[in-house]
């Protein structure tokens, strides 16, 4: 008897393994993170990052933005990417607007988000604002 519901188990499993057809386990690449001042406005961190996304669903983008001395989030801010559906790879343009914040160094991050809420790797980078606008270690 224990044989027998221990066979109708493993079928059960078995059964269950090959159920398809799920959420994405697949959750997008991030890398070659590239940012610079803005040519026209000292005040604007301009920037891209390279994307990997094997199941072809990108949704949005995240960057945050943190004060690097007390660790507070200065700006947070999602944007949509529906011109990035069905593409697997490329790259994606961004910006930073530093004209409100004061002084001092911050630090920021990049995330894409998959339609299924997947996140991918994070990106950091850096900049300082000062007086003239911002500037890069």
């Amino acid at each position: 008897m224990k044989r027998f519901i221990g066979g109708i188990l493993f079928l059960v499993m078995l059964a269950l393994a090959g159920c398809g057809g799920g959420l994405s386990s697949i959750p997008p690449l991030l890398s070659n993170l590239q940012y610079f001042q803005d040519q026209a406005n000292p005040f604007q961190v301009d920037g891209n990052v390279d994307f990997s996304a094997p199941e072809v669903d990108l949704d949005s983008m995240s960057v945050t933005v943190v004060d690097s001395i007390t660790g507070v989030v200065v700006s947070q801010f999602v944007i949509p990417l529906p011109q990035y559906g069905g593409f697997s790879v490329g790259t994606i343009p961004f910006y930073i607007d530093a004209s409100l914040l004061p002084s001092g160094p911050y630090s920021f991050s990049v995330q894409v988000i998959d339609v299924n809420g997947f996140l991918s790797n994070p990106l950091y980078g850096s900049f300082t604002v000062t007086a003239v606008g911002v500037q890069f270690p």
